[in-house]
């Protein structure tokens, strides 16, 4: 989970994205935690991306090796949503509420 919150931090500082907000919450939900990384800065376009990292590929397969999800929302000029979800059976093993 740190790795996540960590990444998604880290590139929206590289992407210079985040204009005013970046903000990053941990919480319990129904069926485990919830890690959320939010910024509202330019958001992400696929087709302009010219990055040449995993960053996403390398947390969405951490996810799925914790039995999880990744998913990431992004609008231009709105800003980029990062939600990690892990189930409360494996969230138990690294995180206590």
């Amino acid at each position: 989970m740190a790795k996540t919150a960590d990444r998604s931090k880290k590139g929206a500082e590289l992407r210079q994205q985040a204009k005013e907000l970046l903000r990053v919450s941990l919480r319990q939900v129904k069926d485990g935690i919830r890690l959320t990384v939010r910024d509202n800065g330019t958001g992400l376009c696929r087709k302009s991306a010219k990055g040449t990292g995993h960053g996403f590929v390398s947390m969405s397969a951490r996810a799925l090796k914790l039995g999880g999800t990744l998913s990431v929302q992004s609008k231009p000029e709105k800003g980029t949503r990062v939600v990690l979800d892990l189930p409360r059976k494996q969230s138990a093993k690294y995180v206590t509420f």
